[in-house]
């Protein structure tokens, strides 16, 4: 008969190749086998870049290394433990979303743990012992942790919250969610309403960051580009002119700060719009993916691709390239 450790083992070894494992990590075992050297382009991000780039036909060397979800200073930690794989005047796409101007409270511990498995101890925030333990624990032995049972209602819930919308109207209602969810994860009753004194202050700081992180691209002859992928047209009816200065433009364009970063903004993109090229109203799916991904490669002249209109506004080193 097979031994009890053997059947745990075979059980884990399955366990790791699910979607569930791998979305409990956001996608950080990419991170466990060191990506290629001299990379053409590496994008960074939180859930928009997540499910936004995909590389597997493009005939770049590219690597998506956005988490889900994922700060502006996770961004630039991977950044500065990664950096060296990206070849001499590569790319590092920071992609851009609704409120990465602001501090999210959401991030706690447990948002912590994916980073043990692959960051130097010195780039984790608020690094503790113990939670590096815990993280190396459920890596390797997911079934100890957790339980068959739990693991059980957990994959079935992952296969559900994944499953591609297939009606309009589900878009129409996920956009609403996710506004009215944005609204509570940051505390704002009005998203046409002036920063508060509290969100000023990180407005500040962010903008601050995201100067920094141009900067630390710059300085070791890396592109860096600031790009906003597309979303359904019933998430950006949502989001008002208003709201997109304040939040992403003055944002962007106040870190930017004289730099050489263009920022690339397709939310109103007119080829990536269908249905069935999106996840939800705010990701996209694998097909949406790889045709964003070719568009944007064809963009920064990275790639034999079809050419795409666009509209260049604005002046100086702060230049707006919109697709429509």
């Amino acid at each position: 008969m097979i031994g009890e450790r053997k059947i745990k083992r075979i059980i884990n070894q399955e366990l790791r190749k699910t979607t569930w494992y791998k979305s409990f990590w956001s996608g950080a075992e990419k991170f466990w086998v060191n990506p290629p050297f001299d990379l053409d382009i590496v994008n960074l991000g939180s859930g928009a870049g997540y499910f936004a780039y995909n590389y597997e036909d493009s005939g770049v060397k590219g690597c998506n290394w956005a988490l889900w979800p994922q700060s502006l200073q996770h961004d630039f930690n991977i950044l500065k433990n990664y950096y060296s794989f990206i070849k001499p005047q590569g790319f590092v796409v920071i992609t851009a979303c609704p409120f990465g101007c602001l501090f999210s409270p959401n991030y706690d511990k447990n948002h912590n743990l994916k980073y043990y498995t692959f960051l130097h101890p010195a780039t984790i925030q608020n690094f503790d012992e113990d939670e590096r333990i815990k993280a190396l624990s459920i890596k390797e032995n997911p079934l100890n942790y957790f339980g068959l049972k739990k693991v059980i209602k957990k994959i079935i819930k992952n296969k559900l919250l994944f499953a591609n919308n297939k009606e309009s109207e589900q878009y129409v209602d996920n956009a609403c969610l996710m506004i009215e969810g944005w609204k509570k994860q940051f505390g704002i009753d009005d998203l046409d309403a002036p920063l508060s004194d509290k969100h000023k202050l990180e407005f500040d700081s962010r903008q601050m960051l995201l100067r920094e992180m141009i900067q630390f691209c710059i300085e070791r002859d890396l592109r860096p580009v600031i790009v906003y992928p597309p979303i359904h047209p019933s998430l950006r009816l949502l989001m008002s002119d208003v709201f997109i200065k304040r939040y992403i433009y003055d944002f962007i364009e106040g870190a930017i700060n004289g730099q050489d970063c263009p920022f690339y903004e397709f939310l109103n993109s007119a080829t990536i719009k269908e249905d069935n090229l999106f996840r939800t109203s705010y990701f996209l799916n694998t097909n949406g993916a790889k045709k964003f991904t070719i568009q944007l490669l064809n963009s920064l002249n990275i790639s034999q691709c079809a050419e795409n209109e666009q509209d260049i506004i604005g002046g100086g080193k702060f230049i707006v390239i919109k697709h429509f």
